[in-house]
């Protein structure tokens, strides 16, 4: 039980708990502690805070959570509009 949990805890991002899927989304989990995009949105901009400490509110990973839902779905919608 202890292995699948360790394997859960890499598979998905600390702060808006999406898969982790692609080698870069690895990489930032194993050097920031979160995936790709929260990299770029939260810590690029951050990083002296973040080494601090500072974290996101939880309303604005929300937000941002809704930002990549919205972006996702318009692609699949045109997608399926062309299949």
């Amino acid at each position: 039980m202890s292995v699948f949990y360790k394997i859960n805890q890499k598979l998905f991002c600390d702060l808006c708990d999406y898969l982790s899927v692609t080698s870069q989304d690895h990489q930032s989990k194993l050097s920031v502690g979160v995936c790709r995009q929260c990299e770029l949105k939260f810590f690029q901009p951050n990083r002296e805070k973040w080494k601090n400490g500072w974290r996101p509110t939880t309303k604005d990973i929300n937000k941002f959570k809704k930002e990549i839902e919205k972006s996702v779905y318009s692609i699949l919608s045109e997608i399926n509009n062309y299949i």
